[in-house]
């Protein structure tokens, strides 16, 4: 089923990213001769159409920290969809979590007592944001400039870049952003 959704876009995924998602992105892919077609990963290479392979040096997206296709991992998720385990359970708990969350406790510093799982870093940037101004009482948060902290309302007020912010305001109070390597700010 996936391989024939994936078949049936071939060879139009700019133009299709361009129509239904992001026009932007797509012209600054092409201005700088990304807009390849990628048709395999594996650990941190990129392989395009023309069988030529490229080493990816954009660790963006946390999850490649460990490469792409990590076969352990794979295997893993595999085994998970093969047990049929009920994961977000959302009036329930399910083991998985309890047991990340201990492992992630035993490694961290004993004055950490509990862990938030988010499913981007929109939204670990809008937690932290909460969560400092809960443990201090504070409302004052500040960021670096040309800083990139994520599109949602609390990380785009974090952000640094007007290009990124300017046509969303106003935007929440209490952000102020002070310059890269400057103790004196």
């Amino acid at each position: 089923m996936v391989r024939e959704l994936i078949a049936s876009g071939a060879g139009r995924e700019y133009d299709l990213y361009a129509k239904t998602i992001n026009p932007q992105f797509v012209r600054v892919l092409r201005t700088i001769g990304f807009d390849r077609q990628w048709v395999r990963a594996q650990g941190a290479y990129l392989e395009d159409a023309d069988g030529r392979r490229f080493l990816d040096m954009l660790g963006g997206f946390g999850m490649f920290n460990t490469g792409r296709n990590n076969p352990r991992i794979r295997d893993a998720l595999v085994e998970a969809l093969e047990l049929d385990t009920p994961g977000s359970v959302q009036l329930g708990v399910s083991t998985l979590p309890g047991l990340l969350a201990e492992e992630l406790l035993r490694r961290a510093p004993a004055s950490i007592g509990r862990v938030l799982f988010t499913s981007s870093g929109a939204e670990s940037v809008e937690a932290a944001i909460k969560l400092g101004r809960a443990a201090t009482g504070r409302s004052r948060v500040v960021s670096a400039e040309h800083g990139f902290h994520g599109l949602t309302l609390g990380a785009l007020s974090a952000n640094g870049n007007p290009e990124f912010t300017d046509r969303f305001g106003p935007l929440l109070p209490g952000f102020s952003q002070v310059p890269f390597n400057d103790l004196e700010a």
